[in-house]
């Protein structure tokens, strides 16, 4: 079984994400809530953390879709 979905919120002393979080590609969707230092380093193309997860193809910060890619279903 693989991880397909990560949720992670209400984090706010949370700064940044695993290095590893690049080779989770089963992961199709991340949501990220209430943790600002990641909404910050996640920010589409310019945040710190981008290049760790710009494969995931839906990713959700604050209810916001900044990234939708194919027709993955939740």
């Amino acid at each position: 079984m693989s991880l397909s979905q990560l949720h992670i919120s209400d984090c706010p002393d949370l700064m940044s994400l695993p290095d590893g979080v690049k080779r989770l590609n089963m992961l199709k969707q991340l949501e990220i809530e209430e943790c600002p230092n990641l909404e910050r380093r996640c920010k589409k193309e310019t945040g710190e953390d981008w290049l760790k997860i710009a494969h995931i193809p839906e990713i959700v910060i604050n209810s916001e879709e900044i990234q939708f890619l194919g027709s993955w279903q939740r």
